[in-house]
């Protein structure tokens, strides 16, 4: 089914956020670990397939032929309790890593992170029952490393962080052991630019003597957001640069099927009186723009200089957001019929009307007025007789036809027969719950559009992933759009709150660059 979408109005906003669980969660996708796994991919989990790999190069990974001191092992729902991976080792010396390594199909934001039980143990008198957690993470994408944000989880924490580096904080001869959900021992990772490769290495600190039969860290579920992307542009006249409309635009993948976005939108539109397009919501990858020249237009160029009406478009981490692909048109030839305006709209309840006004007529028998409820198939609605005089203006009225949306064409006839298209027009009923934040990632300034008839909301606020205020105010009048200035607020990820006057809100992701 054909989906257009008006310009203008196209949507946007806030990236989609997804959780990987494991094995005992209550929702989500249930990973499971078992013992002895080195292996395991989980396919379409929030639309992205993860790919997880234990590296063991030293064996110190405990299994059911590697015993812990404790016969546990790594794998999911073990001491740590329902819905958690153990990630449990030993050792025989210091910098002897077992690292665990997300693979994702694409590049993702990495919103919440937690690592918890990073602590050490030195009292006692068998030394293999001692053991100093220490952590290094790593993360990259197609372009290279990408540096992680750790944080703690509690003011006075059991660890020190340098770098990309948690190791806990050794203290001879103390018992620095503490309980896997105290969040003294806890850390959140997360990222602001994207990733596709995040790795965790596990070994026994190079405090503690090297020896250990048992250490353990608990990785919980855990949040991210696919990378969304977005692709736009304008059907431009040549010479005067002003934008056409009537123009079908749309977007075909790499094997030339139409493309739906992330929210199941078809990527096809036909442009209004601006002569733009815009395709947002979309996965990295390549693609193809394709337009239709609009009625009485043929092509000249396309931004990327072939006249061939395609424009090739690669999304990627490094080129999101793909802006300026444009087309330029000129008349295909001189007209019958100069038109200066075309307008469509509502005069009574159950009756439109079709209005232009032409410059000039030359030879023109009569206009032709179509009725269609996609945009490309249309039928005769009904005739008007030219008058072939200069400055005339002329009417067509119709009667309501229950559709919400609807598109109606007007042609012109010469007296030899020949006929030409002179521009299409839509109405539209629907009203729009959707809210709209762009940009996002957002540098400084972000605009969040709702339909005021049907959405009244009173206050915002803007907290970071630790839940502190970063921004909040009232919303006077309910306006929309409102502009929320984030010059003043650091880079990262936040949750953006828009509450009703009753009480209730709607809550988005937002990322700050």
């Amino acid at each position: 089914m054909l989906n257009l979408v008006e310009v203008g109005k196209s949507q946007s906003g806030p990236y989609i956020n997804g959780k990987f669980t494991w094995e005992g969660a209550f929702t989500g996708n249930k990973a499971i670990w078992n013992a002895d796994d080195t292996l395991n991919v989980y396919k379409d989990v929030n639309g992205v397939d993860l790919k997880v790999t234990l590296k063991d190069p030293f064996k110190m990974n405990t299994t059911t032929k590697n015993l812990s001191e404790f016969n546990d092992f790594t794998k999911t729902n073990t001491f740590f309790g329902w819905g958690n991976f153990a990630l449990q080792i030993k050792s025989n010396a210091p910098k002897q890593p077992v690292c665990l390594e997300f693979e994702f199909s694409k590049p993702i934001y990495l919103n919440k992170f937690n690592i918890w039980d990073i602590d050490m143990l030195q009292a006692g008198t068998n030394l293999a029952s001692t053991y100093q957690d220490s952590i290094h993470v790593f993360a990259s994408n197609n372009s290279g490393a990408v540096p992680l944000k750790i944080a703690k989880l509690d003011s006075m924490p059991t660890y020190t962080i340098v770098g990309q580096q948690i190791k806990a904080n050794f203290i001879e001869g103390v018992d620095g052991d503490v309980s896997h959900n105290n969040p003294k021992a806890a850390i959140l990772i997360t990222c602001t630019t994207p990733i596709q490769k995040f790795t965790i290495c596990h070994s026994n600190g190079s405090e503690d003597d090297g020896l250990s039969n048992s250490h353990a860290i608990k990785i919980p579920e855990f949040e991210y957001a696919e990378l969304v992307g977005l692709i736009e542009g304008v059907v431009f006249e040549d010479i005067t640069n002003i934008p056409l409309t009537g123009s079908l635009v749309s977007l075909i993948d790499e094997q030339g099927n139409p493309v739906y976005n992330k929210l199941g939108n078809l990527m096809e539109t036909m442009t209004g009186k601006d002569g733009s397009y815009y395709f947002p919501y979309l996965p990295v990858g390549k693609y193809t723009v394709v337009q239709i020249d609009p009625p009485g237009y043929e092509s000249v160029r396309d931004i990327d200089i072939v006249n061939d009406n395609n424009i090739s478009v690669e999304l990627g981490v490094s080129n999101i957001v793909s802006k300026n692909n444009d087309f330029f048109e000129k008349l295909a030839a001189p007209l019958p019929v100069s038109l200066t305006e075309i307008s469509l709209y509502k005069v009574r309840e159950d009756t439109y009307r079709l209005s232009w006004k032409v410059d000039s007529e030359i030879n023109n028998d009569f206009y032709t007025i179509f009725l269609s409820e996609d945009g490309i198939r249309f039928k005769t609605l009904g005739f008007v007789k030219g008058l072939n005089k200069n400055g005339n203006g002329y009417i067509f009225d119709f009667k309501e036809i229950n559709k919400s949306r609807f598109y109606v064409k007007l042609s012109q006839t010469d007296f030899d027969g020949r006929s030409q298209d002179l521009g299409i027009r839509e109405i539209s009923n629907e009203k729009s719950d959707e809210i709209i934040i762009f940009p996002n990632p957002v540098h400084d300034i972000v605009k969040i559009h709702w339909n005021d008839e049907s959405e009244s909301f009173s206050h915002y606020s803007i907290t970071d992933i630790n839940g502190k205020t970063a921004k909040n105010n009232v919303i006077n009048n309910n306006i929309s759009p409102l502009s929320i200035d984030l010059r003043d607020v650091v880079s990262g990820t936040y949750a953006l709150t828009l509450y009703k006057p009753n009480g209730i809100s709607k809550s988005y992701t937002i990322i700050k660059q």
